[in-house]
């Protein structure tokens, strides 16, 4: 709150959103966020750095087991759709992680 855009985009917490990704072993990018993807990355990466929601239905998000819950399951059936489109071609198609030059 107190502090310019450039200080947090720099600071721990966002860094370690930065060095996990991709989220997950097979790279899949269609499922690069943090909330809706993959929400226990989010819940260990402020839990870890005892990050403060800046309003306080955000709170929510992280420690409402219903919510969690819900965002857990979402997110299982959604890679249930995902991963099989991106394991079959769609990735070596239109994506090369981090091994091809722009």
């Amino acid at each position: 709150r107190n502090k310019s855009l450039l200080e947090i985009i720099q600071s721990p917490f966002f860094k370690a959103f930065q060095e996990a990704q991709p989220y997950r072993e097979n790279k899949n990018l269609l499922t690069p966020c943090a909330l809706i993807d993959n929400p226990q990355v989010l819940r260990e990466i402020v839990k870890k750095y005892n990050a403060k929601p800046s309003y306080p239905s955000v709170e929510n998000v992280i420690y409402d087991k219903e919510i969690c819950q819900f965002l857990d399951n979402y997110s299982q059936e959604y890679r249930k759709l995902a991963d099989p489109v991106w394991e079959n071609g769609l990735s070596a198609k239109y994506f090369n992680w981090k091994e091809k030059k722009y």
